[in-house]
C-alpha cells in the first residue's frame, strides 16, 4: 500500500509538470521525451543485535524511495524524492529542489529547495560505501535544510556554497538564516574523489540536533569534514574524518556528564574488493568522540553479492563498543534493489 501510494503521487506530480497534451504519455518513451524521469530504491532487512541489556531481531522493509525529475532543457531541474523508512510515522519528502542553470553559456547552477547539505562523503539513499549500515561519520554529518545553494563545475570537480535556516538555533536570534555550508569536491586524476566541506553549526546535524536544549544553543560551533575516495578495478576504498571544531559550550552538549562541553568527532574507513564479478568483499573500521550513545569504536566486515543490474543481496557483520563499556553486536541479512 505505501509504495502504490508514493507512485500514484509521482506519477500524479509528473502529469502535472508536462506540458499540456503530454500528461497521458505514461510510456517510458513518452516520459522520457517530456524530459522527465523515474527512480526507485527498496530496501528490505533481517537483523540480530546482541547487546548487553537485551537480544533483538527484526524483518523490516527498511528503506523505499520513489523520485521523479523534471529536465525540459539543460538549464533547468526540478525534483522530487519521496522516502519511507522503518520507523516513520508514513511517507515524507526527503527532497525537492529546481536548479537553474548548468548549460554552456551559463556554467554556474542555483539551486532552491529541501536538500541533504552536501558535508561528507555520503549520498541521501542507498548504500554511500562498501557497508549499507550509515557510518559514524555520516551519523554526525548528515544534515538535511531548507537551501539556496549555488555551485560550479569544471574539468576537476566542483565547488559550492549555500544558505540554511537551521533547525537550531541561538538563544534569541531564532527563525534566522544564519547557517552556512561550503564543499569542494575534486578529481586530480581518474578513480581518485578528494572532498572537504565546512559548516557554520554543526548542531545542525541530525543526530546531534537531537541531543540540544530545546529552547536554544548559548553558542555555534562550526564543523569540518575532509574524505578521500578511490575507485580503481576490483578495489575500492574510502576513508573520511568530521569533527566540531571546538567544545560545545557544557550548558549545550555535555552527553557523558562530566561537566566540560563535548567537541563530537568521527572516523571511517571502509575498503571493499570484487573478488568475482558479481562478489564484493569489504570491510569498516570506525571510531567517534564526544557523539551520545554512538559507539566509540566499531569495526565488521560485508558481502555484498550482485544477483542482476541495480539488485544487490548482502550479509553484513558489525561490532561496536558502546560509551558505557557494553558492546553490541549485529547481523544484517538486506536485499537492495535500484532501478
Amino acid at each position: 500500500m505505501i509504495k502504490h501510494g508514493m507512485l500514484f503521487g509521482v506519477l500524479t506530480l509528473a502529469a502535472v509538470v508536462l506540458a499540456p497534451g503530454q500528461s497521458l504519455a505514461f510510456t517510458a518513451d513518452g516520459l522520457e521525451e517530456a524530459g522527465v524521469s523515474l527512480s526507485a530504491y527498496v530496501e528490505a532487512e533481517a537483523s540480530y543485535v546482541d547487546a548487553a541489556e537485551q537480544d533483538t531481531s527484526d524483518l523490516a522493509v527498511s528503506e523505499v524511495t520513489l523520485g521523479v525529475e523534471y529536465a525540459p532543457n539543460e538549464w533547468l531541474v526540478a525534483a522530487v524524492v519521496l522516502l519511507y523508512e522503518d520507523g516513520l510515522d508514513g511517507v515524507e519528502i526527503d527532497e525537492a529542489y529546481a536548479a537553474l542553470g548548468g548549460s554552456d553559456a551559463v556554467p554556474v547552477v542555483f539551486t532552491a529547495g529541501r536538500l541533504y547539505l552536501p558535508i561528507g562523503a555520503y549520498s541521501s539513499a542507498g548504500c554511500s560505501g562498501v557497508l549499507c549500515t550509515d557510518s559514524l561519520a555520516q551519523s554526525l554529518s548528515e544534515a538535511q535544510e531548507d537551501v539556496l545553494q549555488v555551485s560550479y563545475g569544471f574539468d576537476l570537480g566542483t565547488v559550492l556554497a549555500g544558505f540554511a535556516n537551521g533547525d537550531v538555533d541561538k538563544v534569541g536570534e531564532e527563525d534566522q538564516v544564519q547557517l552556512f555550508y561550503g564543499a569542494a569536491e575534486l578529481s586530480p586524476v581518474e578513480g581518485l574523489m578528494v572532498g572537504v566541506a565546512y559548516m557554520s553549526n554543526l548542531a545542525d546535524s541530525n543526530e546531534l540536533t537531537e541531543l540540544m536544549p530545546e529552547d536554544g544553543i548559548t553558542d555555534e560551533v562550526a564543523g569540518l569534514s575532509v574524505y578521500v575516495i578511490y575507485a580503481a578495478g576490483p578495489f575500492y576504498g574510502q576513508a573520511e574524518y568530521i569533527t566540531a571544531l571546538e567544545g560545545f559550550d557544557t550548558a549545550d552538549l555535555d552527553a557523558d556528564g562530566d561537566g566540560s562541553g563535548d567537541q563530537p568527532e568521527a572516523f571511517n574507513l571502509e575498503v571493499g574488493y570484487a573478488v568475482l564479478e558479481d562478489l564484493q568483499l569489504g570491510a569498516r573500521y570506525a571510531e567517534s568522540r564526544d557523539f551520545g550513545e554512538f559507539a566509540e569504536t566499531q569495526y565488521g566486515a560485508v558481502a555484498n553479492y550482485e544477483l542482476f543490474d541495480g539488485a544487490v543481496v548482502s550479509l553484513e557483520y558489525l561490532h561496536g563498543d558502546l560509551p558505557d563499556g557494553t558492546d553490541e553486536d549485529t547481523v544484517t541479512g538486506r536485499l537492495a534493489i535500484e532501478f
